[in-house]
């Protein structure tokens, strides 16, 4: 073959290839728009799935397996890939946020209002007392021993259990839970996860619910209230 035939035969095939990559992109991105991804390993096609995140704490970084996802507007719709995932909210200052879930070709999974609580509680206030109230009771907890329980309107569900008695719980902005176990108050999600120890304190006759940033930790002597979140 002459040079200049095989300058043409390569040219020729450079082009082709080209075509065929530009071509190639433009189906994937035109089977992305449209909710289907190609799974190459396998060859097949099939319909995508979805999270979506609306914030209330704006974290400093998104990762869906440890890859980062783009915040607009205090939120995230993106397409993932159906199956298995590890979700992490995380903010400078706070306790990651974390989050296993698995999430079917063509359906979505949605979070809303994600809190993020202070790796150093914020004293805010601390009033002496001579009699601290008795502690509180939230109707939608049950504990049982070493087991924390959520009321549903037909059944109970347990939240966790732990290695020891529980000593006060309290619901805490709807989707959280503050529980008094040993001298340890920690803060863990209805559904079980991000069970979170945010103070270690000796002495503590019980807790209180202040508003959805604070609570306050009552002593025989003295109430101080901390900003959590």
């Amino acid at each position: 073959m002459s040079n200049s035939r095989a300058e043409n035969f390569f040219g020729l095939l450079a082009t082709t290839l080209r075509f065929g990559l530009t071509v190639l992109t433009a189906l994937i991105l035109t089977l992305q728009a449209n909710g289907y991804i190609i799974d190459f390993k396998n060859f097949t096609l099939e319909k995508s799935s979805l999270i979506a995140i609306k914030f209330d704490d704006l974290p400093d970084l998104v990762q869906v397996d440890n890859q980062p996802l783009v915040v607009e507007r205090n939120q995230v719709i993106e397409q993932i890939n159906p199956g298995q995932h590890d979700l992490i909210f995380s903010k400078e200052g706070y306790y990651d946020w974390y989050n296993s879930f698995r999430v079917e070709p063509g359906q979505a999974e949605h979070y809303e209002d994600v809190k993020l609580f202070l790796q150093e509680p914020i004293l805010v206030n601390r009033q002496s007392v001579t009699a601290p109230p008795l502690p509180q009771a939230s109707p939608d907890i049950l504990v049982l021993g070493s087991e924390l329980w959520l009321r549903l309107p037909d059944q109970l569900k347990l939240i966790t259990r732990y290695s020891q008695s529980i000593k006060q719980a309290q619901v805490f902005d709807t989707d959280y839970v503050i529980v008094v176990v040993d001298n340890l108050i920690r803060v863990i999600s209805i559904d079980g996860s991000n069970d979170t120890v945010i103070f270690k304190m000796d002495n503590l006759k019980g807790i209180k619910v202040v508003n959805d940033k604070q609570i306050s930790l009552v002593f025989a002597d003295k109430i101080e209230t901390y900003k959590i979140r």
